[in-house]
């Protein structure tokens, strides 16, 4: 996603221990909102057939 560019930049600025607090954070979120979406959906459709 990003150029080789930006990460050697965010390398420089953050610690390789940051950058995987970081990752981790951000693959959380993104199963967070992926979660939230289905049983939202699951929700929508059961209200909807009721």
């Amino acid at each position: 996603m990003l150029n080789d560019g930006v990460i050697q930049k965010i390398n420089k600025r953050m610690g390789r221990m940051e950058i995987a607090q970081v990752a981790v954070i951000v693959a959380l979120f993104c199963c967070g909102v992926a979660f939230v979406t289905l049983v939202g959906r699951s929700f929508w459709l059961a209200a909807g057939d009721g």
